[in-house]
């Protein structure tokens, strides 16, 4: 058994009744207190609580995107990687062969549920997201144990926007008791993302079906962001220069960070913008970048800068490589100097009809447009028609390489590996 520290004991709270409830709280932190609905602690662990280059700080913060008027949620502050050798027992939940002097850490949360009856329930749910500045962790392991078992899931695609993660119990259920919960851990170890960094946690509980409200009096669920694609009256030209460009934009820059590292506005930054007819979607990006790369073609244009749109035309999920769904490759140039596209889930070029491209290479980056068939998207030419989208921007650079790409809204959809939430566009006036 993992060793842990308990952050502090409080008095136990009244034992509150599940199973009658949608949505069953264990732990919203808005009195500021580590004592749950149960009457359980919420606290940290850390497998070696004497070595202090690794920690896991808890803290109540304000919660700044609430789904009700006011309330706090958990602050985690930790850190994983040991500047020193520590001596490993078996004690510590390690194998025989693993005893002894290493580098070996670990810390993260708990919360006790103290023989909790989960069997009510379909989902284990919590908001989280991760603080920009400070860096953090885009997946880590989470437990549920009964009295003698632990079960383990990756929770992945974790943003620095508030999401809520719903996790089908049927996950656990096969190798724990499900009708007798006794803890709630969240693990950071060696296969974090980044290890140093800050989460926030908020309203910890268990649902009977998906995307409940969240609180006792909550009415919403997460929000989707959208964007409004105007129609366009006038004819466009697709030849890259984006000075007639009347449709709606938005902006992919640090907050958008997918993978890799941020390296400025000025290096690799893009407005994106949108408009539509009966016949096609129009996409335009103005792209701010250092440093152009563009020597690969057809199916490998993925390994170069460029931008990327997805679409779910049915607004049902974005399935990787699902073929009635869309992910499209723009690219400014290639060997030949002329801009590319390429279908991925499809393997093919897009014939001219399904696509059009133009491009201006510039100094500090370059502006692209495309006119994509509304019929090739899968996508029904009407006003009010919503439809999962996204948009990327791959950047590649050769001094000093470096590789990353920013994309509007592309998160794995938590238990669903293949899966992905998109945002959503709309066609309006």
């Amino acid at each position: 058994m993992i060793p842990f520290i308990l952050l502090v004991a409080l008095a136990s709270a009244a034992q509150a009744a599940p199973g009658k409830d949608d949505f069953f709280l264990i732990h919203g932190f808005d009195g500021q207190d580590y004592a749950n609905r149960l009457g359980g602690t919420t606290g940290k662990w850390e497998i070696n609580p004497t070595d202090t280059s690794q920690w896991c700080n808890l803290s109540f913060v304000p919660y700044d995107s609430r789904f009700m008027e006011q309330g706090y949620a958990l602050k985690v502050d930790y850190k994983v990687g040991s500047s020193k050798e520590n001596f490993v027992t078996q004690e510590q939940g390690v194998s025989q062969q693993e005893v002894g002097f290493h580098g070996r850490t670990a810390n993260g949360i708990f919360t006790l549920l103290k023989g909790f009856d989960a069997s009510p329930y379909r989902f284990l749910s919590f908001r989280i997201k991760g603080d920009a500045e400070a860096g953090y962790t885009k997946s880590f392991k989470l437990e549920l144990k009964d009295k003698n078992r632990t079960a383990q899931v990756i929770v992945e695609g974790i943003t620095d926007r508030w999401q809520l993660i719903e996790i089908p119990l049927s996950k656990f259920q096969d190798r724990v008791q499900i009708s007798e919960l006794t803890e709630y851990v969240i693990v950071f170890d060696q296969k974090v993302t980044r290890q140093q960094g800050v989460l926030y946690l908020d309203e910890i509980g268990f649902s009977k079906e998906k995307s409940k409200p969240v609180a006792p009096g909550g009415n919403e669920s997460v929000k989707v962001p959208e964007v409004s694609v105007r129609r366009l009256l006038g004819a466009v030209k697709i030849d890259g220069n984006l000075d007639e460009w009347e449709g709606e934009c938005f902006h992919l820059g640090k907050s958008n960070l997918e993978f890799g590292d941020f390296k400025g506005e000025s290096k690799g930054s893009a407005d994106i913008c949108l408009g539509w007819d009966s016949v096609y979607l129009y996409a335009a990006a103005k792209v701010r970048d250092n440093e152009i790369i563009s020597r690969f073609s057809g199916a490998e244009i993925y390994r170069m800068d460029g931008v990327e749109l997805f679409v779910d035309p049915k607004n049902d999920g974005y399935e990787w490589k699902n073929p009635s769904d869309i992910q499209l490759g723009l690219a400014p140039s290639g060997p030949e100097g002329t801009p590319q596209a390429w279908s991925y889930f499809s393997g093919s070029k897009p014939a001219d009809r399904e696509v059009k491209i133009a491009s201006v290479m510039k100094k500090k980056g370059y502006d692209i447009e495309a006119a994509i068939s509304l019929e090739f998207l899968g996508v029904n030419p009407a006003e009010g028609e919503k439809f999962g989208f996204s948009a990327a921007l791959h950047d590649l650079d050769s001094s000093p390489p470096g590789e990353n790409k920013l994309n509007w809204r592309f998160i794995k959809e938590p238990g669903n590996p293949g899966k992905f939430l998109l945002g959503r566009a709309r066609l309006a006036k």
